[in-house]
């Protein structure tokens, strides 16, 4: 399984009503869980991932807003998870890019990978476009071990 994993998406003061205003959608000032899930959505639509060009359907895993007055501030967070699956990966070189389209008049971005915590997964390299809205993450894949899985 691949993730994508967006941890977290921290509004500052400038955009912050802006943000809000994407996501609490009858201007109650509370975040539903409709409005929550609704935001997921629109969130998921603005993201491509893809491994070695194929285009992967991306899944909310799971999500967690902060109240409105909390992202009003410039630092509460919404945090969200999302992972897409594939089939089986052939062993050698591959190239993981995800593309971020998410309000891109007012977003600052940053795509970053960490060493996964199995052996089978070396990353190689990280390239991203001038904004960050744009990253590809090359990988090498070796078969596991017993000792690795």
């Amino acid at each position: 399984m691949v993730e994508a994993v967006i941890r977290t998406l921290t509004p500052g003061v400038a955009v912050a009503e802006q943000v809000l205003a994407e996501i609490d959608r009858d201007g109650d000032g509370a975040i539903s869980t409709n409005e929550a899930a609704a935001y997921a959505e629109l969130l998921k639509r603005d993201l491509a991932l893809r491994v070695d060009g194929r285009t992967l359907e991306l899944k909310l895993s799971a999500s967690e807003f902060v109240p409105p007055e909390e992202l009003r501030t410039g630092s509460g967070t919404i945090q969200m998870e999302l992972s897409a699956i594939f089939g089986p990966l052939a062993a050698g070189p591959h190239k993981l890019t995800l593309e971020n389209r998410h309000l891109t008049t007012i977003s600052v971005y940053l795509i970053n990978a960490t060493q996964p915590r199995f052996a089978t997964v070396q990353i190689t390299r990280q390239k991203r476009n001038e904004n960050q809205s744009s990253g590809e993450i090359e990988f090498n894949f070796h078969s596991a071990s017993p000792k690795d899985r």
